[in-house]
């Protein structure tokens, strides 16, 4: 799954206690703000090939909390949860099983990047044009697949499961600052948001 959407009105600033909390207000904000584009979704079983019953499948994505953020606006024709926990608690009741491929990555010194880089590195094409969320879909669903046979940390592409990039305490400082760089800002030990 990818989407797009137009970008970012709410920005990072600030310090926070935990960034992980921060990140989730900063993706909130902006998402409860401004309208999904471009939602795309590619459904492949765990051989490559389109799946034999709908019930068969888990999401794949490529850092996700814009991207689950706008699925569920769509899915609940609300605004994003309060809290960090609200948020994860409704995303695992409509997604229970959901894999972030920038978030399995993190442990392994191999790949570093974006989606385009780590695609690359393994050896998967893109069809389509980047930033297209059904070409970005298809290219995250080839990485996965890329991946499963590679261990990372201590452990596998099964360990992750349910992680959100940004969203859990081992990634949001990287999220935090990455989303900084892209607006001009330095990076800091932890940011809060700004209109």
């Amino acid at each position: 799954m990818d989407t797009e959407f137009p970008g970012i009105v709410i920005h990072h600033t600030g310090d926070l206690q935990d960034v992980a909390d921060t990140n989730y207000q900063y993706v909130r904000a902006n998402v409860d703000r401004l309208h999904l584009l471009q939602l795309g979704l590619t459904f492949f079983n765990a051989a490559g090939s389109l799946p034999a019953s709908p019930d068969s499948g888990r999401p794949v994505v490529w850092q996700s909390a814009f991207d689950f953020g706008y699925l569920l606006k769509i899915l609940t024709s609300k605004p994003l949860p309060e809290t960090r926990e609200g948020f994860l608690e409704l995303l695992h009741k409509f997604i229970p099983l959901l894999y972030d491929i920038k978030r399995v990555i993190h442990l392994n010194d191999n790949f570093h990047g974006g989606l385009n880089s780590v695609a690359t590195s393994l050896g998967v094409e893109r069809v389509g044009i980047a930033h297209q969320a059904g070409s970005d879909s298809f290219v995250t669903a080839q990485v996965f697949l890329k991946l499963r046979g590679h261990r990372f940390g201590t452990g596998s592409v099964e360990d992750y499961v349910g992680l959100v990039f940004g969203l859990d305490a081992e990634t949001a400082q990287i999220f935090s600052n990455k989303s900084r760089k892209e607006e001009g800002f330095p990076a800091t030990s932890s940011s809060r948001y700004r209109s």
